[in-house]
């Protein structure tokens, strides 16, 4: 891998560092007809539970207008549904049957990408940036 020049902004490395991850993690999720954020939404619905938009929005720090072109196919391909609540103008999505299924059969490939990377930073730095990055999270949803 070819070295890349330093960069001093937090965001820029960030960035850069997002993309690569999702990079790794596309590579074994696309073969199975699923992005990284197809499957983050899902994961984030079965360990969540049905949640109204705004509040999927909030856990997954995504504006509205992104997180409704991104709920669009997998409503359509049937993995979410929108559930009925007492104001109208809320919609509430929850995980179908089929989009547990989903989930399951990307379950390997997912734990397989983050083997893989964890194995790459080793098992100490991998925490520590993890908690890192779920800290630097909880600053920009507040």
């Amino acid at each position: 891998m070819k070295q890349s020049p330093p960069i001093s902004c937090l965001c820029a490395v960030l960035r850069r560092a997002s993309r690569a991850v999702t990079r790794a993690y596309e590579a074994r999720l696309d073969p199975l007809g699923v992005t990284v954020t197809q499957h983050t939404i899902l994961r984030t619905l079965m360990q969540a539970g049905a949640r109204a938009q705004h509040e999927l929005a909030e856990i997954l720090v995504m504006d509205s207008t992104t997180l409704t072109r991104t709920l669009s196919p997998l409503r359509a391909r049937g993995w979410i549904e929108q559930r009925p609540t007492d104001d109208r103008r809320v919609r509430r999505w929850a995980i179908t049957p089929s989009g547990r299924r989903v989930v399951d059969r990307c379950a390997k490939a997912w734990q397989a990408s983050q083997r893989d990377l964890k194995a790459r930073v080793g098992e100490r730095e991998w925490e520590v940036l993890r908690h890192s990055l779920l800290r630097l999270g909880g600053l920009a949803a507040a």
